[in-house]
């Protein structure tokens, strides 16, 4: 017994041993997959923070598109209402034009009818002072008197042009 008793310490030491053994590893296990553990965490937080980033950055983003979007928005219809502004101007400026045509028109035809009335007067003016000259028979102050009136009858002609 005592040899069977010897034995089955011997197994239990080998047992213990064994159980020691395997217990190490599994600490050694246990310890690479705590770091295991610990590395995908630190990823986690590492791609958890870079995430949070990219979403700031995204809504930042969307901020300024929606800012630009209203910003064109804005421009748009500030050119339609340019658009529309240029439109009535030239019509405004086409009007204009027209009046302008029709004002200068006018002007020819009264600067011509009132060269044919300074005409008419020069005419009547001659006349009349060949009439003069014929009252007072021919003298040589009724000469003077029509040179003077003729002087005072051209710049009156010159003044109108």
């Amino acid at each position: 017994m005592a040899s069977a008793s010897g034995d089955l310490w011997i197994m239990a030491r080998q047992q213990v041993a064994q159980f020691e053994q395997r217990c190490a590893e599994l600490q050694l296990t246990l310890a690479a997959e705590r770091d295991a553990l610990e590395a995908q965490e630190r990823e986690t937080k590492k791609l958890e923070s870079e995430r949070a980033d990219f979403a700031k950055r995204a809504q930042e983003a969307e901020a300024r598109a929606a800012a630009a979007t209203a910003s064109a928005a804005e421009l748009r219809a500030t050119a339609a209402k340019a658009a529309g502004q240029h439109s009535l101007l030239q019509k405004h400026l086409d009007m204009m034009r027209g009046s302008l045509q029709e004002a200068s028109t006018q002007m020819e035809a009264d600067r011509q009818r009132y060269q044919q009335h300074l005409s008419q007067l020069r005419a009547a003016l001659r006349a009349y002072e060949g009439h003069l000259a014929e009252r007072q028979g021919g003298t040589p102050a009724a000469a003077a008197e029509q040179e003077a009136a003729a002087a005072v009858a051209a710049a009156a002609g010159q003044a109108a042009t």
